[in-house]
């Protein structure tokens, strides 16, 4: 291009890291760097450059959450930057935070998976007197500890390394490891606010929002049953060279259970009561390259094809006409739904009287113990609940403003024109 050219050269296509940002300007190939997922990540990117606060970046993991949240709902949106597309609406700032009203009280949060961190956070940055965020396990992360894992996602654990960070440099968040808190031990704990982010797990019978009813023969404690946490965690295999993926979620989770199995040598198929193998990934844009990869792989694919019952080495379903459909197996595979992990809260907020003598004002839950969702919307959902902390109902989302006018019915235009003595003909008042 320097050849055929003057101009100054603009490159484009995933430049997210700094250092690779400035070799590429420094290697004189390109002028100026295009980064417009990585601005939605991160709209202060360029001066975080300049002035080397490099740890501070929130850098694109190219999930095209934005795109698809633009398609799917209308508004924009950004798994790393909960702000993205709220800075008009909701007056959020990425980089700014009010101190709240409320910040003479300690806040304990339960579970360090996305909506966890980033509400602890937030609530960090809004001056709380004493955030404690403490996680069962020995690290933090939550799903976002094996999800990077599988094959084409290890830029996910960008959303979790960049909020570590940032917990680490707050001195009024303290992280705790490896403890499990029941009931007893969170109105022990002496918080006077307590969130509940224990996330979510996946359903091991088999049950889904296509059917709403487990599957025959499905549980995930027989050797020929697994769950993508049995898989990914605890590092179960299916006892035979056959596998079936069951995929009713519809988003990477089946698709990258099947490479990570085939990877291994199995002989595998991704079978989905769905029209489309990885449906959602259409809003994502990254439908064709996924299909395309899996195909490449040698990984069968069939779509529209519900199960009805699993059987040790045999599954029965039917088509999208009702007719039958059976398939040799060793194992499956069940990406179907995920349960909230919600006893807790539930056994928190059962007794108001004991929240009062224990001096607990209020009792949150965020994030997949809510209902199971995109990461993304856990992390918005986490990010909310810290920004609105010292509002009247802190579960209830403040109004936001509206971006388009609404225009009324005539009628309501002829009736508001009358109060304020104006005529409904006048093209002034139109």
């Amino acid at each position: 291009m320097k050849e055929a050219s003057a101009k100054p050269i603009v490159g484009v296509g995933r430049f997210t890291n700094p250092d690779t940002m400035a070799a590429a300007i420094r290697s004189g190939k390109l002028d100026i760097i295009g980064a417009a997922r990585p601005s939605i990540a991160d709209p202060f990117l360029p001066k975080k450059i300049e002035e080397g606060r490099y740890d501070e970046i929130r850098e694109c993991v190219g999930n095209n959450i934005c795109i698809a949240k633009a398609l799917h709902r209308g508004h924009i949106g950004c798994t790393q930057n909960a702000t993205a597309g709220e800075e008009f609406r909701r007056h959020w700032h990425p980089e700014r935070f009010e101190r709240a009203s409320n910040s003479d009280r300690d806040v304990l949060v339960v579970g360090a998976g996305p909506a966890g961190m980033e509400c602890a956070i937030v609530l960090g940055k809004r001056g709380m007197r004493r955030v404690h965020l403490v996680e069962a396990q020995t690290e933090i992360g939550g799903i976002l500890r094996w999800v990077p894992r599988l094959p084409g996602l290890g830029e996910w654990a960008r959303i979790l390394n960049y909020r570590a960070i940032q917990l680490g440099k707050l001195p009024n968040v303290e992280v705790i490891t490896g403890l499990r808190l029941d009931a007893d031990g969170v109105m022990g704990y002496g918080a006077e606010i307590v969130v509940i982010a224990t996330g979510a797990r996946w359903a091991g019978d088999g049950v889904s929002n296509m059917t709403h009813a487990p599957i025959d023969g499905a549980d995930s404690s027989l050797p020929h049953v697994l769950t993508p946490e049995q898989v990914m965690i605890e590092g179960k295999r299916p006892p035979g060279p056959r596998v079936v993926v069951y995929d009713a979620e519809g988003y990477f989770m089946g698709a990258g259970l099947a490479e990570t199995l085939h990877a291994e040598g199995y002989n595998v198929e991704l079978v989905t009561p769905l029209p489309q193998v990885a449906q959602f990934c259409e809003f994502t844009r990254e439908i064709v390259m996924l299909r395309r990869s899996l195909h490449e792989l040698g990984i069968a694919m069939t779509r529209a094809v519900k199960l009805t019952s699993i059987e040790p080495s045999l599954l029965h379903g039917v088509d999208e006409w009702d007719d039958p459909v059976q398939r040799d197996a060793d194992a499956v595979v069940l990406v179907t739904h995920r349960l909230s992990n919600e006893q807790l809260y539930f056994d928190l907020v059962a007794n108001e009287e004991r929240l009062d003598v224990a001096g607990i004002e209020g009792t949150y839950r965020i994030g997949d113990c809510v209902a199971p969702r995109l990461i993304a919307d856990v992390i918005f959902d986490g990010h909310r609940l810290g920004r609105e902390i010292d509002s009247g109902d802190p579960a209830v989302p403040l109004p936001y403003r509206r971006e388009s006018f609404v225009i009324p019915e005539p009628a309501t235009l002829a009736l508001e024109s009358a109060r304020e003595g104006r005529s409904p003909g006048n093209a002034a008042d139109r």
